[in-house]
Formats: C-alpha cells, sequence, structure tokens
C-alpha cells in the first residue's frame, strides 16, 4: 500500500518481479498469435489453391462440352 507516493519493502521488492511476469506473458501471446497466424495463412494459400484448381477443372469441362456441343453441330449439317 503507497502512501503519499511512497510504496512499502515489499512493493519495492515484487514490483519488478512482477512487471518481469508481465513482460514475459505478452511475450508468449505474441509468440502463441505469430503461430496461429501462420497456420491460418498456410491453410488460406491451400484453400485458394484448391479453389483455383476447382475452378480451372469447372472451366475446362464447360469448354470441352461446348466443343463438343458445337461438333455435334457441324456434324450434323
Amino acid at each position: 500500500m503507497a502512501f503519499f507516493g511512497r510504496k512499502s519493502p515489499f512493493e519495492a521488492l515484487v514490483s519488478p518481479g512482477v512487471m518481469l511476469a508481465c513482460k514475459y506473458n505478452q511475450f508468449r501471446q505474441r509468440r502463441r498469435e505469430a503461430q496461429s497466424k501462420k497456420v491460418t495463412e498456410r491453410e488460406l494459400t491451400a484453400l485458394h489453391h484448391k479453389i483455383d484448381s476447382r475452378v480451372l477443372s469447372c472451366t475446362f469441362i464447360s469448354v470441352e462440352i461446348s466443343f463438343n456441343a458445337t461438333l455435334a453441330q457441324n456434324q450434323s449439317y
């Protein structure tokens, strides 16, 4: 308990350790967030590639269907 800006001897001894513990917890939290961000980025990249490949395959199929339909029309003449 501080009276008029003075700390008790116990507070003077404990405050550096408390500050160090807070800084260490902040450091650990930032590391956890960085790891989580890396995992999220990897998952997003994988999902992006998966979507691209599906869109390309759908586009290829629709082009192939259109081409086959055009061939069928040309052969019927």
